[in-house]
């Protein structure tokens, strides 16, 4: 049955590790501001979470149980959807998912924060390290855009392209914004509009 297409948001490693890290505050803040990306893009939006075995409605996923996962119907992912992960990717087995909504047809927007587990990998632990650096690599191989939220970031990604990557992939797209109160309270993410004109052609 056809239906129009939705916003899917991946709350899956802040709602799994209950942190309160920037990364976590930025998921809180943007979940808040759910009808900001409804009114941009005249879309619904559903947060979502990975439980069990597939993804959930973030609220089917904190009221259901290994007992009552049968009571629960999972994500339909469809075909002009888009998935937002402005969540740690390289966490909770996250990235795994992003062939399969590749396969699917459906659009997939992560945000980049930064690349310090892979340029000061010293600091870090090295399990945290090495899914970092498999994971950002299924990001690029399958998402349509890169959502940078500085310039210093998005310059560290293009080192990392240049570095690492040829042909398609390479050429990922890469957009900056910014984390302020104020861009946040006022559009999430500021160039959502030229984006959704890229989706409108995709549809």
């Amino acid at each position: 049955m056809n239906r129009f297409p939705k916003l899917y948001f991946d709350c899956t490693a802040t709602t799994r590790s209950g942190l309160n890290t920037g990364v976590q505050r930025v998921v809180r803040e943007l979940l808040e501001k759910s009808s900001i990306f409804e009114n941009e893009l005249g879309i619904e939006f559903q947060a979502i979470c990975y439980q069990y075995n597939g993804f959930y409605s973030l609220e089917d996923a904190l009221d259901m149980t290994l007992d009552t996962e049968h009571m629960f119907e999972t994500v339909d992912f469809k075909y002009r959807d888009i998935y937002l992960c402005a969540d740690s990717f390289w966490a909770a087995g996250i990235s795994e998912w992003f062939e399969y909504l590749k396969q699917n047809g459906v659009t997939i927007i992560c945000v980049i924060y930064d690349l310090i587990p892979i340029y000061f990998s010293d600091f870090f632990e090295m399990d945290t390290v090495n899914s970092f650096s498999s994971s950002i690599d299924e990001v690029i191989k399958y998402s349509d855009l890169l959502a940078c939220i500085s310039k210093a970031s998005k310059k560290d990604l293009n080192k990392y392209l240049e570095l690492n990557y040829e042909g398609e992939n390479k050429n990922v797209r890469r957009e900056v914004f910014h984390l302020s109160p104020i861009d946040r309270t006022v559009r999430p993410l500021p160039f959502f509009g030229e984006v959704q004109e890229k989706i409108y052609v995709i549809f």
